[in-house]
């Protein structure tokens, strides 16, 4: 099974490649909201066109295409804080880590039948532990609140539009019943 070390270096593994999937999950959500965008401001202009002549549907029209135009600009507001730049922390880079790696079996054959026996390898699994562990601490707390802003700004599209949908039915209403 392993000691403690190797089943925490494990585990640290992979919540390490977690948190950077999550920080590049963000980026990949954005065509959706472009799209979504897209076709709320489409429908928008759409709308503008056929805005009844004037009465209470005029009114509820110019509520709603306030309230739309409010859910889209909102959105925009919430997609912002999920991808304004941030200090996310990685593990080092690769030539420092082998050459790390290289010092570390170096020492350890030097020091070979001393008294300060070096297991390189558990040593190297400690220092990349607690690499990872301190970047996942850092990414985590980026990730979540990216993860946060990236919620509010589907929930605000939706609003967007459940509104754009009720502006199509009122101005449907408002030829059928002038």
């Amino acid at each position: 099974m392993g000691s403690a070390s190797d089943q925490i270096a494990a585990y640290l593994a992979d919540a390490y490649g977690r948190e950077i999937d999550q920080e590049e999950t963000i980026w990949r959500s954005l065509p959706f909201f472009a799209a979504v965008l897209a076709l709320e401001l489409n429908a928008l202009f759409i709308a503008l066109k056929y805005l009844a002549p004037g009465g209470a549907w005029r009114r509820a029209e110019v509520v709603l295409l306030t309230l739309d135009a409010l859910a889209i600009l909102a959105t925009l507001c919430a997609i912002a804080p999920s991808i304004l730049r941030s200090n996310f922390k990685y593990v080092g880079r690769a030539t420092e880590m082998l050459a790390y790696a290289r010092q570390l079996d170096a020492y350890a054959s030097d020091e070979a039948g001393g008294p300060a026996q070096l297991d390189a390898a558990a040593t190297l699994r400690a220092t990349l532990a607690e690499e990872q562990a301190k970047a996942i601490d850092n990414n985590g707390h980026i990730n979540r609140r990216r993860l946060a802003w990236r919620g509010l700004a589907g929930s605000l599209a939706m609003v967007s539009i459940l509104v754009t949908i009720a502006l199509a039915f009122t101005e449907i209403a408002a030829k059928v019943r002038p």
